[in-house]
């Protein structure tokens, strides 16, 4: 393949090689939680069968994208670019990779044949371990939370919705305790990989999560690999467990906690604020080799509500959390089910949204606690980044259009969702977020 230019853009507008190239497809295999090889985790939408490994799928994704394309695939992606040149996943991993791996780019050109074959193994191993879970996070569904399976078949029955039985079929998740599945397809992967990325459900309890920790203490090759994982918070790492996080190179954790006091408990049902709190208390006191950011899923329950979060999370003098971002926790929009898109909002909820947030902006007195250089880029990137989510949200176009429903349609659909939810489980969204009301 020819030799192309690589150029890198300032922080806010980044790109590697061509405007459309993302470096997922030369670095990632990724594991659905049914067990699927797909492209990543914001592509699984428009992907229908297993992506292998230079297989035909994947060899066309990197050939557009070195040709300057848009593959059809990452749709997801370029459509957030298109509202607002900001921080999509795509670009979140170019930020990432210019910081950590600034050769890339020659990697990539280099070793890709004209057809998009790339003469490389994948260096970062993607895979969701199912879906065991005890939440029942509003946004969520079985496909990542075994608790909401009966709720999901109540509240599709009251709201007289059909009920995809297949779709949800606990069967789905067995791969995840297959132990030949596993010694043969994805354990040897482990050898050449560099970094692990492990979701659940919960990892923290399911026993495969432990499985995978100790093999690669067992083979001797933990000290070369990085642990990335996200938890709910609702438990502590096992004792067994944080003595093999030693034995890492780096473990990076990442805990989804979507606001705070009652209104965490509300989005993260059942979990506590206490529960969460201990897990804060917990992460404050871990390891050199452990770093923790809080992710918060912004939706249109709490988007109104992120001066309040990143005001508490900016004021706790924390000591490791959101360290590497200055303070800032990291943000990222929820996109489906569409009725939790923030989109979907009614205009006067939105014009509430920014009158609020340009408040928050005009009024903040922020300094970033570090000296370092990247750590200083990267709370400016974040702090960028949640004008995006604004903008983002302000956005009239309708959400899906394949879905045939217009963003009044599917803001009604949360309401009717979120009054049968709040039916079963004992709470009232209008006493937590009376701002939804107003």
């Amino acid at each position: 393949m020819a030799q192309q230019h690589y150029t890198l853009k300032n922080r806010e507008n980044k790109e590697l090689i061509t405007p459309t190239l993302c470096p997922v497809p030369w670095l990632t295999q990724y594991y659905e939680s049914d067990g699927k090889k797909t492209m990543c985790c914001k592509a699984t939408s428009f992907v229908t069968s297993d992506v292998d490994w230079n297989g035909e799928l994947i060899k066309q994704v990197r050939k557009q994208m070195l040709e300057g394309k848009k593959p059809n695939v990452c749709t997801l992606c370029y459509d957030e670019e298109d509202i607002d040149k900001g921080l999509s996943f795509r670009q979140e991993w170019i930020n990432m990779l210019d910081q950590r791996d600034p050769e890339l780019g020659t990697q990539i050109l280099n070793n890709t044949n004209s057809d998009g074959m790339y003469n490389g193994l994948p260096e970062v191993q993607q895979i969701t371990l199912g879906n065991t879970c005890t939440n029942q996070c509003n946004m969520c569904s079985p496909w990542n939370s075994s608790a909401l399976n009966n709720v999901f078949k109540q509240i599709h029955k009251g709201l007289n919705i059909p009920y995809d039985e297949k779709m949800f079929n606990p069967r789905k998740y067995k791969w995840v305790t297959d132990d030949d599945y596993w010694n043969k397809q994805i354990y040897p992967r482990f050898h050449y990989a560099k970094a692990l990325i492990l979701s659940g459900g919960e990892p923290l309890i399911v026993k495969r999560f432990e499985q995978i920790l100790e093999y690669c203490v067992d083979k001797h090759i933990a000290d070369g690999i990085e642990i990335y994982f996200h938890t709910n918070t609702a438990q502590l790492p096992s004792e067994h467990i944080q003595a093999l996080f030693k034995e890492f190179k780096h473990v990076l954790i990442t805990a989804s906690i979507d606001d705070i006091n009652e209104r965490n408990e509300y989005i993260r049902y059942p979990t506590t604020w206490t529960q969460t709190q201990k897990f804060i208390e917990w992460g404050e006191g871990t390891g050199d080799n452990i770093a923790l950011d809080v992710y918060v899923t912004v939706q249109n329950m709490n988007i109104y509500h992120l001066p309040d979060i990143l005001d508490y999370w900016l004021n706790q003098n924390l000591t490791k959390f959101n360290k590497n971002f200055g303070g800032f926790v990291h943000t990222y929009p929820c996109h489906m089910p569409e009725k939790f898109n923030s989109r979907i909002l009614p205009r006067r909820a939105k014009e509430k949204v920014r009158e609020k947030f340009d408040r928050w902006v005009n009024n903040l007195d922020y300094v970033c606690p570090s000296n370092d250089p990247v750590i200083i880029e990267n709370s400016k990137w974040a702090l960028q980044r949640l004008n995006f989510l604004i903008n983002n949200m302000e956005d009239e176009n309708v959400l899906s259009p394949h879905l045939n429903k217009t963003n009044e349609e599917h803001f009604d659909d949360f309401i009717q969702w979120t009054l049968m939810q709040d039916k079963l489980r004992g709470t009232d969204y209008t006493e937590v977020f009376p701002w939804l009301t107003m």
